[in-house]
């Protein structure tokens, strides 16, 4: 039976706890499919770490641009990090800052942008093996803001990427619990990401980069939950057979924010300690959960 539903965590390599958490996940859960963070001093744990799994895990490149500090030097990306020497710009904010720029700034965001994706995926190639495909997704969704998107794309010549997300996302309900998401901030940035796919990930496909055909974890992003994946591959199953799915959990977690060495954004410190974290990673290690992954298995493969 071909495999069609990726179970994904992010955030790998980020911190040393949340790299065991999510190892806890592949080793007592579903999880088949990490990203790996490589602008952090924890980057060489979580390469180790991912080295000595004992199942085949797919391994993809979470390029970070909005937490903590660029592997590239201060100098080289000026525009877009704070006095401190971290990113600074959110995912609207970059988007926003590139709109409104001149001409010749707008140049010098996206050479800045393609430098420090440049240098993220070299140092990820020189900790791999060489015979590793390129799978690129990234923190936040940032690979799909325009102008970052095409920087990347410039890059495929050099470094013969294999893969990038597609974050399409196709809306479900399940009850008024889920609400509070269609009346929130996920709710447009399902609409928005929707969009940048279906206008840009084609582009990709040109050249010959491979993606998934359908995403789930943007309208629960951050508190996905056993209704959420059986609302959601229900209603990818209503619209049609695909070859692959990416669904998206944050099972990596602190017991202590304190604990974080990477970033003092508060969102993202409070985001890593949120007791979601346990709960999602719960999800992925019940029998139910597993049982349900099985179940769509068969039903796309039939």
């Amino acid at each position: 039976m071909k495999k069609i539903i990726n179970i994904h965590a992010d955030d790998f390599g980020i911190g040393n706890e949340i790299t065991d958490n999510i190892l806890d996940c592949i080793n007592s859960g579903s999880v088949n499919s990490i990203s790996i963070v490589c602008n952090t001093n924890n980057f060489k744990y979580g390469i180790e770490k991912y080295t000595s799994i004992p199942k085949k895990i797919r391994l993809c490149l979470h390029l970070n641009l909005v937490e903590g500090k660029p592997i590239s030097s201060k100098e080289e990306v000026n525009l877009i990090v704070d006095k401190s020497g971290e990113f600074k710009y959110s995912f609207l904010s970059l988007w926003l800052f590139y709109i409104l720029a001149s001409k010749a700034k707008k140049r010098k965001i996206s050479e800045q942008i393609k430098t420090e994706i440049d240098n993220q995926i070299d140092k990820y190639k020189n900790a791999i093996n060489s015979n590793t495909p390129i799978l690129i997704d990234s923190h936040m969704h940032f690979h799909m803001i325009p102008f970052i998107f095409k920087s990347l794309l410039g890059l495929h010549e050099k470094h013969k990427i294999d893969f990038i997300r597609n974050p399409l996302e196709l809306k479900y309900f399940y009850g008024f619990t889920k609400m509070k998401n269609y009346l929130a901030l996920n709710f447009i940035k399902n609409i928005l990401l929707n969009h940048l796919s279906k206008k840009y990930i084609r582009r990709a496909k040109e050249l010959g980069i491979k993606t998934n055909d359908f995403f789930v974890g943007v309208l629960s992003t951050g508190r996905m939950s056993y209704k959420d994946v059986d609302s959601a591959l229900s209603s990818i199953q209503r619209k049609q057979k695909p070859k692959s799915i990416d669904i998206l959990f944050h099972p990596g977690g602190v017991k202590n924010k304190e604990s974080i060495d990477w970033t003092k954004k508060n969102a993202f410190l409070q985001y890593y300690s949120s007791i979601e974290r346990k709960n999602e990673s719960q999800v992925i290690k019940d029998d139910n959960f597993k049982s349900l992954i099985q179940k769509y298995e068969v039903i796309f493969n039939n």
